[in-house]
């Protein structure tokens, strides 16, 4: 690295575009290289397919998979600290995380706030061990964000919502700066045009007929905190009332042991689920199934700006949203879709008031999500900013 050359730092535990947190900023990489940045992370794990001048890794073969974040947290802020003393860090160097793993960090994109599920999970009542152990994963979590909150001392926090600007605002005992950076989607894959495309073979491939109303849910875990269950139990009261309409339900990602357990979940509280509900797995091009279907249900209890969301919404899929943290940022209630109830009873009244399809009509809006385009310039813009507000 020469004196001048200007250095982005990604700082997380597992860099990957799979990571819905770091999905939009590895976009980043690549256009940062061709501009003569030096760009490096420290991480446990890096996806091979991403190309980086420089990787720190920091081992963790013998450290149980639920504790490796708060093992990476503290490796990462000894790394760190030791660099920082040393002198080694250059003032032409930005430090960015997207999990508050490192409390020297420069930039922090806050895309979750583990306090809130932390509390809200518990309210909601714990259902089984397994959900009793993700409880206490997410108050470590919440342990380790409070200790970044107190003793950190950013140059930007970017939350990628107004709602959660609004938290974490209340949480950072530093004077910081904040930016609200929402979240990036590729506007040829996911546009109306792209839907068009898609939708006839999909429909068909899926066996849904002409009469069909399909309604889509996505996630690649934590299947609760979407609202999968709320989802399910809403439409199985509207196929109980209303028998003669021919509603399928679309699960789209989920690793094969979480989608197992649901399914095991599901033969004993709704025998013959299916007839109606479709595990579609994690197919590379989901973009064709979310276009198949009529509506994006989904009322999670805790999100920051879902990027499952802004990607439904860039086909035109109409959504079905609980008012929860990002929703503000891209529903327009009654124009690209509907607010609903976390009241399943409600929300089935609501879903049958919309049915069949054309209870909107609904246009198409992606509200402040950002195409990658303008997402990569305005990150660049806060890279650049950082570096000239530092003393010379």
């Amino acid at each position: 690295m020469t004196q001048n050359q200007k250095e982005l730092v990604i700082i997380d535990p597992f860099v990957s575009g799979n990571v819905p947190a770091l999905k939009s900023l590895v976009f980043l990489i690549p256009v940062l290289r061709e501009k003569g940045w030096r760009v490096s992370t420290w991480a446990l794990t890096v996806d091979n397919s991403l190309t980086f001048d420089s990787v720190r890794r920091v081992p963790h073969a013998w450290v149980p998979s639920p504790l490796k974040p708060a093992w990476f947290f503290v490796c990462a802020n000894v790394i760190a600290a030791r660099i920082v003393k040393s002198g080694q860090k250059s003032p032409q160097s930005v430090w960015h995380t997207s999990s508050f793993s490192c409390l020297r960090c420069d930039l922090f994109s806050v895309q979750f706030v583990s306090d809130i599920w932390f509390k809200k999970l518990w309210n909601l009542g714990l259902t089984s061990f397994w959900e009793l152990g993700q409880w206490l994963i997410c108050g470590l979590g919440a342990v380790i964000e409070a200790i970044v909150y107190r003793c950190s001392k950013p140059e930007l926090v970017a939350p990628a919502s107004d709602s959660i600007e609004a938290e974490v605002k209340k949480r950072f005992k530093s004077t910081t700066k904040f930016r609200v950076m929402p979240n990036a989607y590729d506007p040829i894959r996911f546009s109306p045009e792209a839907r068009s495309k898609h939708r006839p073979d999909a429909r068909e491939e899926l066996g849904f007929s002409p009469g069909t109303i399909a309604f889509s849910f996505l996630s690649q875990g934590h299947f609760r905190r979407k609202g999968f269950w709320l989802a399910v139990s809403a439409l199985a009261t509207v196929r109980q009332r209303q028998p003669h309409w021919d509603i399928k339900f679309l699960v789209i990602g989920g690793k094969s042991q979480t989608l197992e357990r649901l399914k095991q979940v599901l033969r004993t509280k709704y025998p013959g689920w299916e007839s109606w509900i479709i595990f579609a797995g994690a197919p590379a091009h989901y973009d064709r199934y979310l276009a198949a279907t009529d509506f994006f249900l989904f009322p999670s209890y805790f999100e920051a700006f879902s990027l499952a969301v802004i990607e439904a919404a860039g086909l035109g899929v109409p959504l079905l949203l609980t008012p929860h943290h990002g929703s503000e940022m891209i529903l327009a209630d009654g124009i690209n879709g509907k607010f609903v109830s976390y009241d399943p009873a409600v929300m089935a009244e609501q879903i049958e008031a919309l049915l069949p399809p054309g209870g909107g009509p609904f246009s198409w809006s992606i509200g402040r999500a950002l195409e990658v385009s303008d997402y990569l310039n305005s990150f660049e813009n806060v890279y650049e900013d950082i570096l000239k507000a530092r003393p010379r």
